[in-house]
């Protein structure tokens, strides 16, 4: 799973492994072995690469505060879902004009909520998307008119693949 940290305004992008009963990070195809326990109270001892490291952890929202040997520092993480679902917020949230939605993660989409032409009120389901034996519910996140369905019900999706067609601004016209 590939996991994104941001940390003084540089992005640094990681692929998480479990191997071998250890958790391994790539950064640049760069292999390093890890292994955190929780020592309560917000501090975990650190193995990393056979050194030792106690962290102090706080979240708060989106943000880590961290303390490590001495040095704070804020971080902001987020796996790769949970930026796809992020982006997609985003661009919804554009104002008028034509959206696209599309698959956050491969899935199968088990039940489809509206039909070409419906007006949709923001946060109303869209469709159901089954993925990693989850249903995902995607919801409108404006107000918008259905202006094609894509997809079909207990269709195979790719991530990215699109979905339903939007025209944001429209419920009240």
């Amino acid at each position: 799973m590939k996991i994104f940290a941001n940390f003084n305004e540089h992005e640094f992008e990681y692929e998480s492994v479990f191997k071998d009963e250890l958790y391994h990070l790539l950064y640049n195809n760069k292999a390093c072995t890890y292994d955190a326990v929780s020592l309560g109270g917000g501090r975990y001892s650190l193995l990393k690469d056979g050194k030792s490291f106690l962290i102090h952890l706080q979240r708060r929202k989106e943000t880590y505060h961290v303390l490590v040997n001495g040095e704070y520092f804020e971080l902001h993480v987020e796996d790769e879902r949970t930026r796809k679902v992020r982006e997609l917020v985003q661009g919804a949230q554009s104002g008028p004009g034509e959206l696209i939605v599309r698959a956050p993660i491969p899935g199968v989409v088990i039940k489809i909520h509206v039909q070409e032409g419906d007006l949709i009120a923001k946060g109303e389901p869209l469709l159901i998307l089954e993925a990693m034996k989850m249903e995902n519910i995607i919801k409108a996140d404006c107000d918008c008119r259905v202006e094609k369905v894509v997809t079909v019900e207990n269709e195979a999706v790719q991530q990215d693949q699109e979905l339903i067609q939007l025209l944001a601004g429209t419920v009240n016209n």
